[in-house]
């Protein structure tokens, strides 16, 4: 399941990271199938902020494709495609991850 989330991290390194998890299959079920039925997307456009929006744009992403992100109507949405990361860049391209978050705060005067 590993490989959904993260796509060059060596998961022999990522493992014994993970070791403590407490993992309840039931309840990762019942969570997908709830987000199976639930979008925020039609709200989007309602939030007057600027909105980094990373979690969207990792371009090995199979569980939010980058491409999903030019769908969102959110007319101050902002991101960048990552494009050695899968659905978790900041483990993937850490550097390039923060950066990037940096960077848009600053602009944004965050």
């Amino acid at each position: 399941m590993l490989r959904g989330y993260l796509h060059r991290v060596d998961l022999q390194i990522v493992r014994p990271l993970l070791k403590s998890t407490v993992v309840d299959l039931a309840a990762m079920q019942r969570g997908f199938e709830i987000l199976a039925e639930w979008s925020s997307a039609d709200r989007l456009g309602q939030i007057p902020t600027p909105t980094f929006h990373r979690e969207r744009m990792p371009r090995h992403d199979d569980l939010c494709p980058a491409g999903g992100a030019d769908r969102v109507p959110h007319p101050r949405l902002d991101g960048h495609v990552f494009e050695n990361s899968g659905h978790m860049p900041w483990i993937d391209e850490t550097e390039a991850s923060f950066g990037t978050l940096r960077s848009w705060l600053d602009v944004n005067e965050y």
